[in-house]
C-alpha cells in the first residue's frame, strides 16, 4: 500500500479551515461519526470511499489521498502503519467539521453528507456480519 502524505511542520493546518459553526454542528451529528469509525476500525481507505461516495453523489470530483491526509490530519507514524493508515475518533470528527460549508443549516449537512455516513454504517455492519459466514464457504 502507498503511505499518506504527511502535513509538513510549519505549512497551514487542516483546522485553519474551519468556521465556527462547523463544530457545532458536527457534534449534532457524534453518533453516527463515531459509530462509522467503530465499524470500519479507523481504517483511512474506508473513510476515503466513504469521503469519495459523499463527494461524487453531490457533484463533486472524489478526493486524492492528500486531501483526505490533509482533512484527517493524519500524522507520520500513522501513514506508516502496517495494513494502511488508522486515524482516531477525533480526527475523523474534525474531518467532517472541516467538510461543513459556511452557511450549512444542520438540515443541509444532514442530507448531503450524514445521510451517506448513516447508510455506510448499514453497509459495513452488513459486510461485518456476512463476510464471516461466507468465509468457510470460499
Amino acid at each position: 500500500t502507498t503511505a499518506m502524505p504527511v502535513i509538513p511542520p510549519g505549512e497551514p493546518t487542516p483546522e485553519d479551515n474551519v468556521h465556527p459553526e462547523a463544530k457545532s454542528i458536527i457534534e449534532g451529528f457524534k453518533e453516527p461519526i463515531i459509530e462509522f469509525h467503530k465499524e470500519v476500525g479507523g481504517k483511512v481507505k474506508a473513510i476515503h470511499d466513504l469521503l469519495n461516495t459523499i463527494a461524487m453523489t453531490n457533484g463533486k470530483p472524489p478526493f486524492p489521498p492528500p486531501a483526505v491526509a490533509f482533512l484527517l490530519n493524519l500524522k507520520e507514524e500513522q501513514a506508516k502503519q502496517e495494513g494502511g493508515p488508522i486515524c482516531d475518533e477525533d480526527q475523523l470528527m474534525d474531518c467532517f467539521s472541516k467538510l461543513v460549508p459556511k452557511g450549512d443549516t444542520p438540515e443541509i449537512f444532514e442530507e448531503k453528507v450524514i445521510s451517506h455516513v448513516k447508510e455506510g454504517v448499514k453497509r459495513v455492519k452488513h459486510a461485518n456480519k456476512t463476510f464471516p459466514e461466507l468465509e468457510p464457504l470460499l
